[in-house]
């Protein structure tokens, strides 16, 4: 072999080198990239349509959602946006300190299913919201066998379709419940929708909820610590124990305007 011969397999082999490492790095870059989108739409707690930029599009691979780096004081907010219809199989996490929302997209569903544990498990906060009012509203199912959907701090959900089921179906661990428009069907053994809490409330305004706890001391909606507000809308609680109940000092359930229909041994 002469030497013209010998230099060129030396720069094939380095090419080829070159190569393999570019697209190793392109791969993990691709990997772990996390697509966002600017402008998407969402719904608040108020009706009014509002964007936000930097938000996150979920590609049903996460385990784990928001960041690290919060405190208790200041919880790092991330906002994330499902868009297309996504299945998790497993407990979909949270970091601690993190306040996580979910944009559901007009017309899609986000199913997190989990048969041996619970389906959403946030140490931190939840908020769930809607593009739209309307009959096309994005849809979340968080199936578990303990708790649908549980946060340590609030849960917020304003105009999504949200199903959940588990022993403690909605809970708010030391937070309030506020539910703004949408539909929302809890269905669970000891607790439907349940704020923990210390002078936490659960409030409904203009929603479409049904809450059934069929357990042997099944609470429908149910707060030890705060009181529980309904507005406007549309709501079914029924336990074998409580349908609806406020324990807080000083704390009452109060109705305005609204359709309830509440069975249990205690309403």
């Amino acid at each position: 072999m002469n030497m013209n011969q010998t230099i060129r397999n030396l720069f094939s082999r380095a090419a080829m080198m070159l190569l393999a490492t570019i697209l190793l790095t392109m791969t993990a870059q691709t990997a772990w990239a996390q697509l966002t989108m600017n402008g998407v739409k969402y719904i608040d707690a108020n009706g009014v349509e509002r964007t936000r930029d930097g938000v996150i599009v979920l590609n049903g691979s996460e385990t784990t959602l928001g960041e690290n780096g919060g405190t208790s004081e200041s919880p790092k907010e991330v906002w994330y946006i499902c868009n297309t219809n996504l299945s998790y199989s497993s407990t979909l996490y949270s970091y601690y300190y993190s306040s996580v929302n979910i944009i559901l997209a007009d017309g899609v569903e986000m199913k997190v299913e989990n048969s041996s544990s619970g389906a959403i498990y946030f140490p931190g906060s939840l908020g769930i919201y809607g593009q739209s009012t309307g009959t096309n509203r994005g849809a979340l199912t968080a199936k578990g066998t303990s708790s649908g959907i549980y946060a340590q701090n609030d849960v917020t959900i304003c105009n999504a379709e949200v199903t959940a089921t588990g022993d403690y179906t909605i809970q708010a661990q030391d937070g309030g419940i506020s539910i703004t428009g949408g539909k929302v069907t809890a269905e669970g053994t000891s607790y439907a929708i349940g704020a923990w809490g210390s002078d936490k409330d659960i409030t409904i305004s203009n929603a479409e909820v049904t809450a059934t706890a069929n357990g042997t001391s099944g609470n429908a909606i149910y707060t030890p610590g705060g009181g529980i507000s309904i507005t406007g809308g549309k709501v079914t609680a029924n336990g074998t124990s409580y349908g609806i109940e406020a324990s807080g000092f000083n704390k009452d359930v109060t109705i305005k305007d609204a359709e309830v229909t509440a069975e249990g041994n205690y309403v």
